[in-house]
């Protein structure tokens, strides 16, 4: 039976004028209605063309339209585009906001390449996705890595706020700072933090911070939905802490020049949509565009564009209830993970109400054994880590989600305390076949001991040192050699753990001797890399010289 949200409208979260109307989707509509003989593109003119084609789009490609009269273009908006984008920034509270058509990626790229030269310092943690290192390849510039800290026993990795970039990167005097809050896994950073705190960590005066500060840019692709979430939701949920002092969940009420949503995470919008809210009069919205018309497609989705303009809309709308609902499915599933004993992550910080981590080594499976299980028991869950799986609760959630999920998973603990190396109690029978074979749930599946190594590796593994800017790295000559021998060179190219997207090595910087073992761990663990050419990972492409 399909679910639908109940569309009867609540009093808006964010009231505006035209809050309720959704421009560019209205646009759509009409020309639809209009039906013209279609002379131009797309090609499908509207209609599926096989079966198969019906089945999976059906009528959206009635909407699936081009730059036509009445629809605007996205790149030199006047019409409903630009109406749109300016009931999206009213409603999360930006001066500036652009659509996206290539997801959060996009907006991180741009953001950045507009604010950094080639002679600029762009400080930012680690774990940053690796749409950071994509503007650096643009940019030119020097990146300034700051580790960050990961939360035992399920070694998640923590936000780090501007606050410590900028006492980690003081000698360096950056001209640009990259947070990511919330993180992927949901922990909460203080973007940017009150302008004292902020001064005092720099070492400068309240007054001149707004003109002395490093450009702040937040990565906030996985939180556009907390500016619908009512703070005594918040603080039932958890997050009592960020609500006491002044939201510091949302980007947009701190201190800081542009934040990027990944609208189709939370917000509802279709997969690759999101935003780009500027704020402030530091980064130039002109050169912001043109960022974008450089990176982005010059055929825009007008059927994605839509959607973000129906979801800005609908959020606005109903999005509190709806996520008041999703908070409760997410609040019933810990609670009743707790009456049944099996463990979940919660840090001592401010997270995301809506985001779940389940340690996976208390029924004797690594991440991926855990994910792989629940997936054949009908949960797909969003992410699998070393040694958790992540859940996601979001507004599109259907009734008794989170009881579905606490009934999987106490099936999966009955049957882990069945097996006689349950838990990974004796780690030395759940090694590796001389042979490497893997087989289904078992080998490396359970290897508990082996994905505990790898997390620990992970973790304290020391920042390479980078012998040139990730851009000198990638345009240099190259040539490719075994991974095995690449120890001392300079990588001309990056390794992402994907997901999250973080990078375990940058164009530019010297090989470590570590690197080349912790990389095959990994891959045995079924880890996914991006980046290299070679994905085997048996060749890693270096400079030459």
């Amino acid at each position: 039976m399909t679910y639908t949200k109940d569309p009867t409208p609540e009093s808006p979260a964010q009231p505006g004028k035209g809050q309720a109307t959704a421009p560019l989707a209205e646009a759509v509509f009409k020309y639809a209605a209009e039906d013209p003989l279609r002379l131009h593109f797309p090609g499908h003119k509207g209609r599926a063309l096989s079966p198969m084609a019906e089945r999976l789009m059906g009528h959206a490609l009635t909407y699936d339209l081009t730059e036509l009269p009445g629809l605007d273009d996205l790149f030199a908006s006047s019409g409903p585009i630009e109406r749109a984008q300016a009931l999206a920034a009213e409603a999360f509270g930006s001066d500036r906001a652009f659509f996206l058509v290539g997801g959060a990626s996009a907006g991180v790229v741009a953001a950045l390449w507009s604010a950094l030269s080639d002679k600029d310092v762009l400080a930012l943690a680690r774990t940053s996705h690796r749409s950071a290192v994509s503007a650096l390849l643009l940019s030119g510039a020097t990146p300034l890595w700051i580790r960050g800290s990961y939360e035992q026993p399920c070694y998640v990795p923590m936000p780090v706020s501007a606050q410590e970039l900028l006492v980690h990167s003081r000698r360096e005097s950056p001209d640009c700072l990259l947070v990511t809050s919330p993180t992927y896994e949901g922990f909460l950073a203080d973007p940017a933090g009150t302008a004292e705190a902020t001064a005092a960590q720099a070492g400068l005066t309240a007054p001149a911070l707004a003109d002395e500060r490093p450009i702040m840019i937040v990565d906030e692709a996985h939180g556009g939905h907390m500016y619908f979430l009512d703070a005594a939701t918040a603080t039932a949920s958890g997050t009592a802490s960020a609500s006491a002092r002044r939201n510091p969940t949302r980007a947009l009420e701190q201190d800081m020049d542009a934040c990027i949503h990944g609208a189709h995470k939370t917000l509802g919008s279709l997969t690759g949509t999101g935003l780009l809210h500027l704020k402030g009069r530091r980064l130039d919205p002109g050169r912001v565009n043109q960022a974008l018309l450089t990176i982005q497609t010059s055929s825009p989705s007008y059927l994605m564009m839509a959607s973000l303009d129906l979801a800005r809309r609908d959020m606005v709308m109903n999005g509190r209830r709806w996520l008041a609902e999703a908070v409760a499915e997410a609040g019933a599933a810990r609670q009743g993970l707790t009456s049944t004993g099996i463990e979940f992550c919660c840090a001592d910080r401010p997270s995301d109400p809506t985001r779940l981590i389940v340690r996976s080594a208390q029924f004797g499976m690594t991440g991926r054994g855990l994910f792989a299980r629940l997936r054949e028991e009908g949960v797909q869950a969003e992410q699998a880590g070393l040694l958790y799986v992540l859940f996601v609760f979001s507004i599109g959630d259907s009734p008794g989600s989170g009881r579905r999920l606490v009934e999987v998973l106490t099936r999966i603990q009955m049957s882990a305390k069945d097996r006689p190396d349950a838990a990974g109690t004796r780690p030395d029978s759940m090694r590796t076949q001389p042979n490497g074979a893997r087989t289904r749930h078992g080998t490396y599946d359970h290897d508990v001991a082996r994905a505990t190594g790898a997390a620990q590796a992970l973790a304290g593994m020391d920042l390479p040192v980078a012998a040139l800017t990730p851009r000198q790295g990638w345009i240099a000559r190259w040539r490719e050699v075994p991974f095995s021998e690449s120890v001392g060179r300079v990588a001309a190219e990056s390794i992402f753990l994907y997901p999250p997207g973080a990078a375990l090595l940058v164009a530019g910087e010297i090989i470590p001797p570590s690197l080349p073992e912790l990389v095959k761990e990994l891959h045995l663990l079924e880890a996914d890399f991006q980046g290299p050419a070679d994905l085997s990972m048996a060749t890693l492409r270096v400079v030459e010289g």
